[in-house]
């Protein structure tokens, strides 16, 4: 049985190779990875299928880690407490990587807006969209 400290994995290659708006299983896979982060917090970790081998997406980090087959405990709780440490305390709610945050806020300010304005604003993000989409991977890059 788990002892409560297992990283939980999700394997988002399908959502991370998406370029269009989320529909179906894109959107759900979404959704589900932002209420795993919400519940798990740092044990939760997302990786992609690259190469033969599934690698780790860190947040706002260059280096990708190939995750084993039968992770080592010390350097999975390296990994899960290296958010943690760059901040000098534990956070409320765990920092996502830049590109989950800026969905997140754009997300929420969609949901709170006035029912007659979503329309209007929902064209506006579907507009920019591909722009932004330039401007972070070029970056990233």
């Amino acid at each position: 049985m788990s002892n409560g400290n297992s990283i939980i994995w999700m394997n988002v290659t399908t959502s991370t190779n998406w370029q269009r708006p989320p529909v179906g299983i894109v959107r759900v896979e979404r959704l589900i990875s932002l209420d795993l982060a919400l519940l798990y917090g740092s044990r939760f970790k997302k990786c992609i299928w690259s190469n033969g081998n599934f690698i780790e997406l860190n947040s706002e980090k260059t280096e990708s880690k190939i995750i084993s087959s039968s992770p080592n405990p010390t350097t999975n709780n390296e990994i899960r407490n290296a958010d943690t440490q760059d901040i000098g305390y534990t956070p409320i709610y765990p920092i996502l990587p830049k590109i989950d945050a800026l969905i997140a806020i754009t997300q929420g300010i969609l949901s709170l807006m006035p029912a007659a304005l979503r329309p209007h604003f929902n064209r506006l993000l579907n507009y920019i969209r591909p722009k932004i989409y330039k401007l972070i991977t070029a970056k990233n890059v």
